[in-house]
């Protein structure tokens, strides 16, 4: 599937949710009605799942003791690089692939050298929901090709070519989302580990319900389309 461009983001409204963040107290995690939720479920994915692997892939300090995914990520085989706004991040993205395509980009980290055909401007990855919905596909196709063996195909996300390490990166996504999924049914946050979640909270809302005009299977900016069911693989 090839995905068209989109509109510009509102980098100044995503500035002003991240700042607004500091101000909230401690919650759980609840990706109801963002495009977490609609990605997922798109592709019949838990969207707690998809949550732990932007933990995993994109993690960065966010305040004393605590992380949080970020959408403006870059990483070549030097390491990351986290970006304050898309625009910077497509710069220097664009000046990267004159060199490599092996360069991991956006919330999910999806691989431009695997996956770059997926999209047309790889730039469009930075957009947080162009990225969700492109990591369900590649992490669905990744389930799918490891039978019941779900680490394994979790794993295989990242580590497509390396079966011991998929399986070890997927064991570590499950547990995470383990951990998610209890502290959400607590209805409260965690303030003594490193996913304090309130800071997480202005990344769900870069993808949230507001931008999908209610359609949770909105694609984007065309929230007029219908509803498609998939056959869950998880």
């Amino acid at each position: 599937m090839r995905l068209s461009l989109l509109a510009k983001p509102r980098t100044a409204r995503a500035v002003a949710l991240l700042l607004l963040a500091a101000s909230l107290q401690g919650q759980a995690l609840d990706l109801t009605g963002t495009f977490w939720e609609a990605s997922a479920h798109r592709q019949g994915l838990d969207p707690t799942l998809l949550y732990a692997l932007a933990m995993q892939e994109t993690q960065r300090p966010s305040g004393p003791g605590t992380v949080s995914p970020w959408p403006w990520t870059l990483r070549t085989p030097t390491g990351p690089r986290f970006y304050a706004s898309r625009e910077g991040a497509a710069a220097d993205l664009r000046a990267m692939t004159r060199d490599t395509r092996d360069i991991d980009v956006g919330l999910l980290q999806v691989n431009l050298e695997r996956h770059g055909d997926r999209v047309g401007d790889p730039a469009t990855l930075l957009d947080a929901r162009v990225n969700l919905a492109v990591a369900a596909d590649i992490l669905t196709d990744a389930i799918r090709s490891a039978g019941d063996d779900l680490a394994l195909g979790v794993g295989r996300y990242r580590h497509p070519g390396d079966d011991r390490a998929a399986r070890a990166y997927g064991r570590r996504a499950l547990r995470l989302r383990d951990a998610l999924r209890e502290q959400s049914s607590k209805g409260k946050g965690n303030p003594h580990g490193v996913l304090d979640l309130w800071r997480a909270s202005a990344v769900l809302d870069l993808v949230a319900v507001p931008e999908s005009r209610g359609n949770y299977n909105a694609w984007y900016a065309h929230a007029h389309q219908s509803q498609v069911q998939r056959q869950s693989v998880l």
